[in-house]
C-alpha cells in the first residue's frame, strides 16, 4: 500500500515582518496548511518512532558534522560556503546569501522549539543523485510505516527568474543486491514561494522483511535552481492498531560464519598506543564494523568507522576513567561511569551531552543490553554481575544476576568478573577473569555452569557468542583471542 502527504509550514521564526503573515489558507499560529495523514485518519505522531533526524543545533552558521554523523550515506559532497556548487550539501542553521540574492536568505529550520536548529542544504544538481540513504533494522514484518521528512525550495519567487524546482523520490527498497523497491513515491515540483515555506512529504509502507533501506533521489537535473532544504527526517509506526510479525531485537552484533572460517595470522594494526592510550579497557565493535574505544587518559570516546584513517571523538561530559562500553544498534552508547559517580550513562555520537541509567557502587568493566532492553553491568570488584531494566524501572534499581558478593569458585560465585554477553535466550555469558574460566548462567538462574576452566584459560577478560554458538574469548594472560565451540578449543 502507498500514502501521500503533504502539509506547509511558512517559516515564522524569521525576523521580517511579512514572514509571519498568514494567507487565508493557513491555520494556527505556525501557520500550518490542514493536512492529509499519509497514514490512516486517526494516527498522530505519538505513535512510535524509529528514528527523528534533526541534524542538532549550534550557534555556527554551518555545522561541521556530516552525513555519517547522523547514519546515513549521500551523493553529494560536504563543502564550505566558498565551494558551494551543485553537487554539493552542508547542515546550516540558516539559508545563507546566494550570490543571486535569489535565496530566503536568513531563514531558518523547520524543527520546532529549537533555537539556531541546523537544516540540510543541497544544491542537487543532477538527475538521480541520492540526497539520503539511511538502512534501517529491526522492523516488524506486516506492520504499516510511515518515512517522512519536511523539504523546502530555498529559491525565492522572483519573476524574472527562471529555475529548476527540486523534485524529490522517496524510496523504500529491500536491503539485499537486487535492492527489491518496496513502496516509492514521487513529490512533484516543489516550488518557489515569496516566503520560504516547508512541505511534509513521504509514504507509507507496509514491512516485507525486517531491515529496509530508506531513500530520497533527485528526480530532476539542473544547475539553475534545484537547491533546497531537508529537515525532520522521521521513520515512525504508522498505527497502533496492527499486529505483525517482530523479529527479536538485537542490540548487538552476532555474526553467522561458515564452517570453515579462519583468519589472518598477523592482524592490521588499525590504532596503537599513541592514539587510543596506553590504560584502555573499553572497546566495542557494531554492526556497521564501526569500532568504539574509551579512551581513558582523555575521558573521550573514539569512533574509528570502516576504511577512515581518523576518528570521530566525543567527550561526554562528567565521563572519568571509564572501563566498559556498549553501543546499541540505534546508536546508543553506553558508558561505565562508576570509579567516581557510582553510575552507568549513556550519550549519543551526535552529543557531548549525557544522562545517567544505571547506579552502581563501583566499576562496570562489561556493559550489556539484551533483546528485552535489559542493561547489564560487571562489578569485577564486587563479584557480581547486576542488571536494570530500561523501559519500565524509573529509580534505576538493580537486581543481581550472577555472583553473590564474595570471590570463589563455587558454581555461585564469580572472582573479578569481566566481559560479559546475553545471549537471544537470555543466557548470561561472563569472562570470570579470577577464576581463569567461563561460566554461563541460564535465564532465571544463579548457579552458573563452567563451559571453559583453567586448564585452557589464564585470565580471560571478554567474551563474544556468534550465532551457531561458538564463543571468541580474549584469553589475556596467554596474549590471544580464542574460539571455543563443539569441536573444542582453536
Amino acid at each position: 500500500m502507498g500514502g501521500f502527504l503533504t502539509s506547509s509550514i511558512f517559516d515564522c521564526k524569521n525576523n521580517d515582518e511579512d514572514y509571519c503573515e498568514c494567507s487565508n489558507d493557513f491555520i494556527g499560529s505556525s501557520c500550518e496548511i490542514q493536512s492529509v495523514d499519509i497514514c490512516s485518519k486517526h494516527d498522530n505522531n505519538t505513535y512510535e518512532s524509529l528514528f527523528f533526524i534533526t541534524f542538532g543545533s549550534g550557534s555556527d552558521q554551518f555545522s561541521s558534522k556530516t552525513a555519517s554523523d547522523f547514519n546515513f550515506t549521500t551523493d553529494l559532497k560536504k563543502e564550505s560556503w566558498s565551494n558551494f556548487n551543485p553537487g554539493a550539501y552542508a547542515f546550516v542553521n540558516s539559508v545563507p546569501s546566494s550570490l543571486t540574492l535569489s535565496w530566503h536568505h536568513g531563514a531558518v529550520d523547520h524543527t520546532m522549539n529549537e533555537t539556531d536548529g541546523y537544516m540540510y542544504l543541497a544544491d542537487v544538481g543532477n538527475v538521480n543523485g541520492t540526497l539520503f540513504n539511511y538502512k534501517i533494522k529491526n522492523l516488524c514484518v506486516g506492520v504499516d510505516y510511515e518515512y517522512s521528512a519536511y523539504l523546502t525550495n530555498v529559491m525565492r519567487d522572483i519573476w524574472w527568474v527562471s529555475v529548476t524546482e527540486p523534485n524529490i523520490r522517496f524510496e523504500v527498497r529491500a536491503v539485499h543486491k537486487k535492492g527489491d523497491l518496496i513502496a516509492q513515491k514521487i513529490t512533484g515540483d516543489i516550488p518557489v514561494y515569496k516566503h520560504m515555506t516547508w512541505s511534509k512529504h513521504g509514504l507509507s509502507f507496509v514491512a516485507t522483511s525486517s531491515s529496509v533501506v530508506l531513500l530520497m533521489i533527485s528526480n530532476v537535473g539542473g544547475h539553475e535552481g534545484n537547491d533546497l532544504a531537508i529537515d525532520d527526517i522521521q521513520l515512525r509506526v504508522s498505527s497502533a492498531n496492527q499486529t505483525g510479525f517482530c523479529y527479536p531485537v538485537l542490540s548487538f552484533n552476532q555474526p553467522k560464519f561458515c564452517p570453515v572460517v579462519s583468519w589472518e595470522a598477523n592482524g592490521t594494526t588499525v590504532a596503537n598506543d599513541t592514539m587510543i592510550g596506553l590504560s584502555t579497557i573499553g572497546m566495542f565493535i557494531d554492526t556497521d564494523n564501526a569500532i568504539y574505544v574509551n579512551d581513558q587518559e582523555t575521558n573521550s570516546v573514539q569512533i574509528w568507522y570502516e576504511r577512515k584513517t581518523e576518528p570521530m571523538i566525543i567527550k561526554p561530559e562528567n565521563l572519568n576513567a571509564s572501563k566498559g562500553i556498549f553501543v546499541t544498534n540505534d546508536g546508543d552508547i553506553y558508558l561505565d561511569n562508576g570509579e567516581l559517580t557510582g553510575r552507568v550513562d549513556k550519550c549519543s555520537k551526535s552529543s557531548n551531552s549525557s544522562v545517567p541509567v544505571m547506579y552502581v557502587n563501583g566499576s562496570c568493566f562489561g556493559l550489556f543490553v539484551d533483546r528485552d532492553k535489559n542493561l547489564y553491568c560487571s562489578l569485577r570488584d564486587q563479584h557480581r554481575v547486576v542488571k536494570r531494566s530500561l523501559c519500565c524501572d524509573s529509580n534505576k534499581s538493580t537486581t543481581i544476576v550472577a555472583g553473590n558478593g564474595a570471590n570463589g569458585s563455587a558454581p555461585n560465585m564469580l572472582n573479578q568478573p569481566s566481559g560479559i554477553f546475553v545471549d537471544i535466550k537470555l543466557n548470561l555469558y561472563v569472562a570470570d577473569y579470577g577464576n581463569n574460566r567461563i561460566q554461563l548462567f541460564e535465564y532465571g538462574e544463579l548457579s552458573g555452569r563452567t563451559l571453559v576452566d583453567g586448564s585452557l584459560l589464564n585470565g580471560p577478560t571478554d567474551i563474544k557468542v556468534d550465532a551457531d554458538g561458538n564463543l571468541f574469548i580474549v584469553d589475556q594472560g596467554n596474549h590471544r583471542i580464542v574460539r571455543f565451540g563443539s569441536n573444542g578449543l582453536y
